[in-house]
C-alpha cells in the first residue's frame, strides 16, 4: 500500500486531521493516512507496474465519483455512493481492473 502522501496530487487535496475530524478518528486504525478533496477536478496520478491497481478508500453519504484513466484508454466514471451510504464505511476500487474491463466492451 501506498499513501496519498507519496503520489501526486492536485491542489484542492487536503489531509484530514484524526484528533479534529471525526472521519479520521474513526477509521484511523485502517486509514493511517485519510485525504479529502471537495471540488470537481481534483486529482491523483501514481505509477504502477502489473495489471491491477487498487485503491483503498470510504464511501458514504457525501462521496462522489471517480473518473480514471489508465494508460491511453477512454475514461471511466466509478460512482463511490450506492444504495447503502447512509454512512461510511471502507472500499476497495480496482481502478485499472475497472478499465481493462471497460475498454474492452
Amino acid at each position: 500500500m501506498v499513501p496519498l502522501s507519496r503520489v501526486k496530487l492536485s491542489p484542492g487535496w487536503r489531509r484530514l486531521n484524526a484528533p479534529t475530524n471525526s472521519l479520521a478518528r474513526s477509521f484511523g486504525n485502517h486509514l493511517p493516512e485519510l485525504w479529502e478533496a471537495k471540488e470537481p477536478g481534483e486529482f491523483l496520478s501514481f505509477k504502477f507496474r502489473g495489471t491491477t491497481a487498487r485503491i483503498y478508500d470510504l464511501v458514504g453519504p457525501n462521496c462522489g465519483q471517480l473518473t480514471i484513466v489508465v494508460d491511453d484508454r477512454p475514461p471511466i466514471v466509478i460512482p463511490r455512493f450506492d444504495a447503502y451510504c447512509t454512512y461510511h464505511r471502507l472500499a476497495t476500487l480496482s481502478v485499472a481492473e475497472h478499465c481493462r474491463k471497460a475498454c474492452t466492451r
